[in-house]
């Protein structure tokens, strides 16, 4: 079970990377709410995975969970570049060594960090359900989601609202 899981972590963090820029773009634009109901929809789409799999699959739905956030968390956008920026081509083309070089010197330790915060959240998933049982996990689950999305909403709505505010008068 433990190998299904980390086998699926892995390409949700690797889809999650390969589709940063689908709210990135939005976001340059100040088109917030994309990023925003992006995340919303990804958590929805973990939530409804997991929730019935939990008992059936155990630790890998929570992997399948990960890969079904990442999943709806790139589409959401990807539709809406696709209907305003024609321009944008979904899948990229060849990068060069030097803008690889330039964005793998920030990128890197992001990469790094993003990484280790997954497999560390995976290990205590896994000595939770040594432990406990399957509904113990996905409360374990839910509250260490839950502040990390809170707090994500809470800059989105920042991120939307700031623009509106920094052109008024007052």
């Amino acid at each position: 079970a433990l190998p299904v899981t980390v086998g699926l972590v892995g390409l949700s963090v690797a889809l999650s990377l390969a589709t940063s820029a689908y709210t990135g773009l939005p976001t340059g634009r100040q088109q917030f709410h994309v990023p925003a109901i992006s995340g919303i929809l990804g958590v929805m789409a973990n939530i409804a995975v997991v929730v019935p799999t939990l008992a059936m699959l155990g630790l890998p739905s929570l992997g399948l969970g990960l890969l079904a956030n990442a999943l709806v968390s790139a589409t959401f956008p990807a539709v809406w570049l696709k209907m305003r920026e024609p321009w944008f081509h979904l899948l990229p083309g060849r990068a060069r060594w030097t803008e690889v070089r330039r964005v793998g010197s920030f990128a890197m330790p992001l990469l790094v960090i993003s990484i280790y915060g997954q497999v560390i959240a995976a290990t205590d998933l896994v000595v939770v359900g040594a432990v406990a049982t399957a509904a113990v996990v996905a409360f374990y689950k839910v509250g260490n989601l839950a502040p990390g999305q809170a707090v994500s909403w809470l800059f989105n709505g920042y991120d939307t609202i700031f623009p509106s505010l920094a052109g008024t008068q007052d």
